[in-house]
């Protein structure tokens, strides 16, 4: 009898161990997954047209003389224009000999020192310098001369501020100028009598103005005249060039393309209006040649003195912004992305899911390995406006876990485990985005969706069991929360201009398991 009831205790003994235990087995889980997704955008080709834009619109210009400031080709064209009105008018004398009051008045507001008047009413002739004139209670009224010059800087510039209202002005003056040519050469014309070529027009000092030299004259005035009508279109198009830029930010339509090819515009303008200044450039010697005295031949060669630097600043500046369009063309980017880069996040919504075998060693079996294939699926609506896109991230691959009970009770025929788990995961990741339909992206680039992950999974568990007693074994049901971490970083697209990447910096997910 003692015999027999010994027998029965050391039976239920090992029953009762055995439901201590978690059973090894197959296992299934699926559940609630929440995390993380990361838009990354390196947009340099945006940058780069940045610099371009802010180049084009530079208040200072200056490109030559060991300084590379500024791109705004326009401004420096116009400087390159203003500095050949001021070498013009150094061809016409200060007065006239002769008693033509209107001519000499034209050629002092023009070439001289200035004029002095009040409320239309001409000031006397000994008001010839500003301070008479003012202490008269009269209004001086500077020379075109001087008022070109205060655009250039000084008579030893050769022009670098190239802000709007500087050009702006800079072209008004040449219709002064055209009111002085017209009448300065009708008046030297009409000096002229029969238009020989040896007796002309005289100034002050006995200069004399032949019909040769008053063609010359006139040709001169024609150039700028061509020059400032090509010269306005230029800056017209500037103006519609930024007021693009600034209508269509963001917008996927403004490409890179569309950008260059504004700007291109500007360069072939530019390269009309330099053309142009540079087909039978005033000089000195030129004015020489024309059979123009050397007193007025001088003049020019003094005032002409930073012309050439001037066109050369025009000319470097346009091969600079030339070079930087270039780079924009070869750098096709995605506009609806801030230039530089970007981040975007959002949280992503989904369900993950295991099945594999778990196994536990040891005496009380609290330590154990489980081998899985998993899948995941997690989507988003990440970015902004034109920079929303939708992201679907799909998972797959395989794992092992390292199961770590700390804790096991069992009353009657159930039982409770609850522990810690901790593994990698071997994966591939498939990024799905709206992107791909970007006619941008279609364009330039390329896709790659699929990558390689490597993940660390951890998390705790519980599980709850029941015995079957036709098969010594528990049905068993197993909670788990748990944390995913990927670590590598991948590329979705990349461009010249434009990188664009997706990661999932984190997720973690709630499931639901049974073991079998």
């Amino acid at each position: 009898m003692i015999k027999k009831n010994r027998t029965l205790f050391l039976s239920l003994a090992l029953c009762a161990s055995i439901s201590y235990a978690e059973d090894d087995g197959g296992f299934f889980t699926v559940g609630y997954q929440l995390g993380q997704v990361m838009q990354d955008v390196q947009n340099p080709g945006g940058a780069k047209s940045d610099e371009l834009a802010r180049e084009l619109n530079a208040d200072v210009t200056n490109n030559i003389l060991n300084n590379n400031t500024g791109g705004n080709v326009a401004g420096a064209l116009s400087n390159a224009f203003s500095q050949y009105l001021y070498s013009l008018l150094g061809a016409y004398p200060t007065k006239l000999n002769s008693s033509d009051v209107s001519a000499n008045a034209l050629l002092s507001g023009a070439v001289g020192s200035g004029t002095c008047a009040a409320a239309g009413t001409a000031g006397g002739t000994s008001l010839n310098s500003q301070s008479a004139c003012t202490a008269a209670g009269y209004y001086w009224l500077p020379s075109l001369t001087d008022r070109i010059l205060s655009t250039i800087g000084s008579q030893t510039n050769y022009g670098t501020n190239t802000n709007f209202p500087n050009m702006q002005q800079q072209l008004t003056y040449l219709n002064a100028g055209n009111v002085f040519f017209n009448a300065m050469n009708k008046a030297l014309e009409a000096k002229n009598g029969t238009g020989s070529n040896a007796n002309g027009a005289t100034g002050s000092n006995g200069q004399t103005y032949s019909q040769q030299a008053i063609q010359y004259l006139q040709g001169q005035q024609n150039i700028l005249n061509n020059a400032a009508n090509l010269l306005k279109q230029d800056e017209l198009l500037l103006e519609a060039f930024n007021s693009a830029v600034a209508a269509n930010i963001g917008n996927k339509e403004f490409n890179s393309a569309a950008f260059t090819g504004l700007v291109q515009g500007i360069i072939d303008q530019s390269q009309l209006v330099y053309n142009e200044l540079t087909k039978n450039t005033i000089s000195g010697s030129a004015v020489n040649n024309a059979g123009i005295n050397s007193n007025q031949a001088n003049a020019v060669q003094g005032r002409a003195s930073q012309l050439p630097n001037a066109l050369y600043n025009a000319q470097v500046t346009l091969d600079k912004i030339t070079a930087l369009n270039n780079q924009v063309k070869s750098m096709p980017y995605l506009p609806q992305f801030r230039a530089g880069n970007s981040r975007s996040t959002n949280i992503l919504n989904g369900f993950y899911t295991k099945i594999g075998y778990k196994q536990f060693f040891g005496k009380k079996r609290n330590i154990g390995l489980r081998y899985y294939g998993f899948f995941s699926y997690n989507g988003a609506s990440v970015g902004f406006r034109s920079t929303q896109n939708n992201v679907g991230l799909y998972t797959y691959g395989v794992g092992t876990d390292v199961l770590y009970n700390i804790f096991s009770r069992s009353y009657q025929n159930r039982s409770v485990d609850m522990g810690f788990f901790s593994g990698i995961q071997l994966a591939g990741e498939t990024f799905q985005s709206t992107l791909r339909d970007d006619p941008n992206v279609k364009l330039h680039g390329k896709i790659n969706n699929t990558h390689f992950q490597f993940l660390f999974d951890f998390g705790m568990r519980m599980n709850f069991g029941k015995l079957d007693g036709k098969s010594n074994r528990h049905n068993q049901h197993t909670v788990e929360f748990g944390v995913v971490v990927p670590t590598i970083y991948n590329t979705y697209y990349k461009s010249a201009g434009t990188t664009v990447k997706y990661f999932r910096p984190y997720s973690v997910y709630w499931s639901y398991g049974y073991s079998f």
